[in-house]
């Protein structure tokens, strides 16, 4: 009876727990379960003893330097007994790609280690898909150490889809729930944790910790966390952040839902999503949810103490609340605010969480504000909104809706707070923030109208949208997941500036003025594996005969806020225009073999005709060849492209007339723009793009056929062809006809061509 019922025990264990996941028994495999260690067949980890072969010969440098893959989930014990030596140290660091392939690897268990984690050290790896789960790391025995549940130092190393729960505790220098210290010294390289979500609760005396990563020591390279998580409470005792701890970062698209607490009295940092930024960091697309409460003596809804870190499209939630210590020496004695305690470059964010200051230690010398308790150059607040209650703690104490003081010529505008809250926007001296205002509620749970109109309105959202200088798209809160408030999104900034045409005036070399006209031609080439754009470029110069026209094709291609131009002389991109930048922000257009550097000296909005231009752009440059004005979706208002750079002998002066889909938008002269539109698109003169050939396949590694456009150039009468290349060479010439309208291109080298038939003439690319 009684062998009867253990019977029923086990298979009812079983049936409720499933199969049983191995557990290690202390000893190391002296086999992997297959493979051979290469990509296409790694060798394949099925038991805890096989994992520690692993790190056996990673650790004796006779291994971890292939590709491995974890075929089961796997138990480490959980018992001082077994504790868990981490895969790879400083002298032998794991180089290998570790794939867990969404397994699990539970009750992981070590204190005496340096870099402690399922992995040690890691340099030049790829650690991804694994699941550690209640991992135990109480304390270590070690100065300087690190603690990751992963990674303890990830050196060039990426890491993707990787989570971790359990506990971890005192460590000297970094905790991190995934990557205690991640680093980076390889130039040019960008290393990545990214799909990686933390549950760990984090409770240590270490310096700093983070719920992913606790630090960076960036000397080359960047360092980028993006699509993460935190769930997990962090209790650290100096500068603390829900995704990520002290460093040089970029954060994108993460969200923090622990609370972050500073235990140490003294100056510490902690925010929902970085402790303590270095370095130009950047923080974008970022949210900390209600549930992660801030607590430190400086402390931010994003970040902690932010340098000059730029932070956009991020969101508070959390009640943020600052700690003063009990003592102070040359400042303040508590920073806090809804995205940032002090510093940063912040735009296109909100709070909505309520700011407040802990009384607990009776210190003096508090500055509180909805968005930043403190701000000082290059710093700039610009286009947020706060709804989270500003408690102001004492009579004396600084505090702001916005910001508690202006300081200096720092930039602080269009701004928006919500109506009711008696803290005024800048407590110093009562100064109105310009170009700002209160909002309350409109007709339905999702509108906000501002109490006076900014950009022409006074609709909150579309205030926000104007404002957004083209780095963002604010939303309506549809589904209610923000109260019915505004959300800032990275949405797809669709700059107008393709499928337009642009006239601007040229100064002759005789003195005479006639003009260029600019004119976009869709066409499906890529030039080094981007899908380019022709600018048809046509100069009327009557100095060189009556109405000579010098036609060329430009190529253009945009990324993000960025516009690309084909350097045709040296056969790469250079930049043209940033459409992202910021006053301050430079960046380099090359020309053949010159160098221009553009520097933006300031940043301001363009109304005409009822129509809002995002963003206007002053630029400059040391010799004048292509300072003026750049509109987003327009370009430069003197000179599409820095002419002076192009040894031609003629000036191009300033743009007349802007059309968009046949429409004029703007015109800067008293030029008859509708002539000239009709001129280009009726009659005889109609425009190239109606006359191009189609050219097919494009691009081409051999043949390449030619089919007659619906628009009137016909191959009928031509048969004679010419090939040239991009300095107007000829290459290749031949004959055709309606019966053989193919062309073999085999011998020419890759590259970007033109065949001309008839004075028609198209683009295409042999590769």
């Amino acid at each position: 009876m009684k062998k009867l019922l253990f019977t029923i025990i086990i298979l009812a264990s079983a049936l409720w727990g499933g199969a049983q996941v191995p557990c290690w028994d202390g000893t190391v495999a002296e086999a992997y379960a297959g493979g051979d260690g290469t990509l296409e067949n790694p060798y394949q980890i099925a038991t805890p003893e096989q994992l520690a072969l692993l790190a056996e010969q990673t650790n004796n440098g006779t291994g971890g330097n292939a590709y491995y893959l974890l075929t089961e989930d796997l138990c480490l014990n959980g018992l001082e007994e077994y504790e868990w030596i981490p895969i790879g140290d400083p002298e032998n660091p794991f180089t290998g790609v570790f794939n867990g392939n969404e397994h699990s690897i539970s009750d992981m268990y070590m204190t005496q280690q340096t870099y402690s984690g399922l992995f040690g050290f890691t340099q030049g790896a790829t650690i991804k898909d694994i699941r550690i789960e209640e991992a135990n790391i109480p304390h270590t025995m070690y100065m300087y150490s690190c603690i990751g549940l992963v990674v303890g130092k990830a050196l060039n190393t990426n890491v993707f889809n990787c989570s971790a729960s359990g506990f971890v505790g005192d460590c000297d220098e970094a905790c991190g729930g995934i990557v205690g210290l991640f680093a980076a010294d390889a130039a040019d390289e960008t290393f990545i944790i990214k799909d990686c979500v933390n549950y760990a609760e984090i409770t240590s005396q270490a310096i700093r910790g983070g719920g992913v990563v606790g630090q960076t020591t960036i000397t080359n390279g960047q360092a980028l966390v993006e699509n993460c998580a935190n769930y997990g409470n962090l209790n650290v005792y100096g500068i603390n952040g829900g995704i990520f701890g002290e460093g040089s970062i970029h954060i994108k698209n993460c969200c923090n839902y622990g609370a972050i607490i500073t235990t140490y009295d003294g100056p510490t940092a902690a925010g929902g999503i970085a402790g303590q930024t270095t370095n130009t960091s950047v923080i974008e697309d970022c949210i900390n949810r209600e549930s992660g409460e801030i607590k430190a003596n400086l402390a931010g809804g994003i970040v902690g103490n932010a340098g000059e870190a730029i932070i956009s499209r991020c969101g508070n939630k959390a009640p943020i609340k600052g700690r003063g210590r009990q003592y102070s020496v040359g400042g303040m004695t508590a920073l806090v605010g809804g995205i940032t305690s002090s510093g940063g470059r912040i735009s296109n964010c909100y709070n909505s969480g309520e700011v407040s200051i802990d009384m607990s230690n009776e210190a003096k010398g508090y500055q509180i504000g909805g968005i930043s308790g403190s701000l000082s150059e290059p710093g700039y607040i610009r286009n947020v909104y706060n709804t989270g209650a500003v408690i102001k703690p004492t009579p004396s104490a600084m505090a702001g809706i916005v910001l508690p003081a202006l300081v200096g010529t720092t930039e602080v505008n269009h701004c928006y707070w919500y109506g009711d809250f008696v803290v005024p926007p800048t407590f110093q001296n009562n100064v109105a923030l310009p170009t700002s205002g209160p909002f309350g509620p409109g007709t339905t749970s999702t509108s906000w109208t501002l109490e006076e109109a900014q950009y022409g309105t006074t609709d909150l959202l579309e205030a926000l949208n104007r404002g957004s200088m083209g780095e963002c798209l604010w939303v309506e809160d549809v589904d209610g997941i923000n109260g019915g408030l505004p959300i800032p999104t990275a949405g797809e900034v669709v700059y107008p500036l393709y499928g337009n045409e642009w006239y601007y005036e040229i100064v002759n070399s005789d003195g005479s003025i006639t003009y260029q006209h600019l004119e976009f031609a869709a066409n499906d080439t890529t030039i080094h594996h981007k899908d380019v754009v022709i600018i048809i470029k046509t100069n009327t110069l009557y100095d060189k005969g009556i109405k000579y026209q010098e036609v060329t094709h430009e190529y253009i291609y945009q990324e993000g806020n960025v516009v690309y131009w084909y350097n045709k002389s040296e056969d790469d991109f250079t930049v043209l225009y940033d459409f992202g930048a910021v006053a301050g922000d430079e960046w380099e257009i090359n020309v053949g073999d010159e160098t221009v550097l553009m520097h933006v000296d300031s940043v301001a909005f363009v109304d005409h005709d009822g129509e809002t231009y995002r963003k206007m752009m002053v630029v400059s440059d040391q010799d004048g060849v292509f300072s003026g004005d750049i509109l987003c979706g327009i370009g430069h208002t003197t000179s599409f492209f820095p002419e002076s750079l192009l040894n031609k002998n003629y000036r191009v002066e300033s743009i007349r007339c802007y059309w968009n889909d046949e429409e004029l938008i703007q015109q800067w002269s008293d030029a008859d723009c509708d002539e000239v539109y009709e001129q280009y698109h009726t009659g005889l003169n109609e425009s190239i793009y109606d006359q191009l050939l189609i050219v097919y396949p494009n691009p081409t590694d051999g043949m390449i056929y030619i089919v007659e456009t619906c628009h009137g150039a016909s191959l009928q009468g031509q048969n004679e062809y010419r090939i040239t290349n991009m300095m107007g060479q000829t290459l290749m010439t031949g004959r055709i006809n309606s019966e053989n309208q193919q062309i073999d291109v085999r011998s020419l080298q890759e590259g970007v061509y033109f065949i001309t038939i008839g004075g028609v003439s198209s683009l295409f690319v042999k590769q």
